[in-house]
């Protein structure tokens, strides 16, 4: 570049004023720009372009660059992040997938990733279902077999979220499909069939718990048979309310269910609430809204109630409250 520029620079010279200023401008342009490029070229660090461009840690960065060496500057990386937003994919799940899979910034956006995205959009799911999906499996967008195997494996799950008649345009769809793969399509029907047995209710009943709380499903049937056992025996709950209540097999019965039943069993018998209290009303309660509400007004009418809550929650048999 300096041996060029010392030959055109008599050159210029030797013309007008006007167009020696003209010509003497578009060649330091031109140089400036070519400079600027190669230096671009030279510069550009993988690492760097890693955790500034693409959000990783330093540490991620580190690793995910040694996948990438080859890379001589951003074009590709900044193609594959530019489509993938575009398709609706969120900047954090496209740092979650590099993380995971940083050759994904390596891909072939008109052979790979079109196709791979059409398919996904194909079987019913929509962009942020897809960008979990990618972020957790960055491999089917690297990996053609992966993703017919993915796809496979997708469908099969989808149809089950189908089965259990829960709405794909509902915002529970993608829980759905995130806790019937944790469990596994095939045992899906076990677990269900289980559930209408402890609950005594039927399929289409059943789908009422799920389209509320699809991870109702994935409750251990240990921890299942003592909730509903809990809550139909001693609160005295039919199935009906506890299948359009679901969250209520949620929680644990020696920390949350049993403390605040004798808690409200205690007020009742002196009666300090009404009868017919709602039960989930005061179990979905937070900890600190249900003391203030249920036992800082009793202190006085009702000692030791606080000492005997505190006791049940850890797993001690709370003392009898004098009437």
């Amino acid at each position: 570049m300096l041996r060029l520029r010392s030959h055109l620079l008599p050159a210029v010279l030797t013309a007008s004023p006007l167009a020696a200023a003209s010509s003497l401008h578009r060649l330091l342009l031109y140089s400036t720009a070519t400079s600027t490029a190669t230096a671009s070229a030279t510069q550009f660090v993988v690492k760097d372009y890693l955790a500034n461009s693409c959000g990783l840690t330093p540490a991620q960065a580190r690793k995910a660059s040694r996948r990438l060496s080859h890379l001589k500057s951003p074009s590709n990386p900044d193609v594959v992040r530019a489509f993938l937003a575009g398709t609706g994919i969120t900047e954090a799940d496209i740092a979650r997938a590099v993380v995971r899979d940083s050759h994904i910034l390596c891909s072939r956006v008109d052979k790979t990733l079109t196709p791979c995205i059409a398919h996904l959009r194909g079987i019913g799911l929509s962009p942020p279902q897809i960008s979990r999906l990618i972020a957790i499996n960055p491999n089917i967008l690297v990996n053609p077999r992966m993703l017919v195997l993915e796809l496979e494996r997708v469908k099969g799950i989808v149809v089950c979220a189908d089965m259990l008649r829960v709405p794909r345009n509902s915002a529970m769809f993608k829980y759905a499909l995130v806790t019937i793969d944790s469990i596994g399509p095939g045992r899906i029907g076990a677990r269900s069939d289980f559930l209408k047995k402890a609950l005594g209710c039927s399929e289409a009943e059943l789908t009422i718990a799920v389209r509320k709380l699809s991870i109702v499903l994935n409750i251990s049937e240990g921890r299942m048979s003592r909730a509903v056992d809990f809550l139909k025996t001693e609160v005295g709950l039919e199935p009906d309310y506890i299948l359009h209540r679901p969250s209520l097999l949620s929680y644990s019965v020696t920390r949350r269910l049993m403390p605040r039943h004798y808690v409200l069993k205690a007020l009742k018998a002196k009666g300090l609430v009404e009868k017919n209290v709602d039960f989930f009303a005061v179990v979905c309660r937070t900890e600190k809204t249900f003391i203030k509400r249920f036992l800082d007004p009793y202190k006085e009418s009702v000692p030791g109630l606080a000492n005997a809550y505190a006791a049940a929650c850890v797993g001690q048999v709370p003392s009898e409250i004098q009437p």
